[in-house]
């Protein structure tokens, strides 16, 4: 969950070991600690798309933007106690137990399928979202796959996984209409192509999920 602090312009995001109500709380992520990492220019509206676990709770990946223009830079970090003890690499300022590696030039999107797979969307020349990308957590990102491209200017693309972690939804969405298509959590790092729910129809859209 996520709360705000008095004082403080910008949401802490917290956790909790499940099944111990009096468990002490722990902080995923502040976004003021985050903040204060750009430049001092960009600190004032500094954006954060979003706050991702990962499947086992270790992880956290995060997507950061202070110009306004919703070009986001992924970070990569570990939690302290993902798995329910006191483990860490020591805190460096933002709620997290080290960093890990960054990911450059991204639209904010991202999905998780397992601890070492994430996938997240980038912008094509006219700033559009419109293309899923897999990453491998610990290597370069010129190493990343394309996993699926809209070739349609008026649609946008966003990814997410289901809550159950088995699949990765890829959408891709105008105005009037959507189309989603998924990938198997065991396929994802196979190289399968996304596979199409139904192909996209004028005026049939999805309800917002993810």
């Amino acid at each position: 969950w996520s709360r705000t602090v008095a004082g403080r312009p910008f949401r802490l995001h917290l956790r909790r070991l499940r099944g111990r109500p009096m468990a002490e709380e722990e902080v995923v992520l502040d976004i003021n600690a985050v903040a204060a990492t750009l430049p001092k220019e960009q600190q004032a509206q500094c954006g954060v798309a979003q706050v991702l676990p990962s499947p086992s709770g270790r992880l956290l990946a995060y997507s950061v933007d202070g110009t306004g223009d919703e070009t986001y830079e992924v970070r990569l970090q570990r939690l302290q106690r993902g798995d329910g003890g006191d483990g860490g690499d020591g805190g460096d300022g933002d709620g997290g137990g080290g960093a890990l590696e960054t990911l450059q030039g991204t639209a904010g999107s991202l999905a998780w399928l397992d601890d070492s797979t994430l996938f997240y969307v980038r912008h094509d020349a006219t700033h559009r979202p419109s293309a899923v990308w897999r990453h491998t957590v610990g290597s370069p990102q010129g190493r990343d796959v394309l996993v699926f491209e809209e070739q349609d200017p008026l649609f946008a693309v966003r990814c997410w996984a289901t809550r159950d972690g088995s699949l990765l939804l890829i959408a891709s969405e105008s105005k009037e209409t959507s189309e989603v298509r998924y990938v198997q959590r065991g396929d994802a790092r196979a190289g399968t192509p996304p596979r199409l729910v139904r192909p996209r129809a004028f005026g049939h859209r999805y309800p917002q999920a993810g």
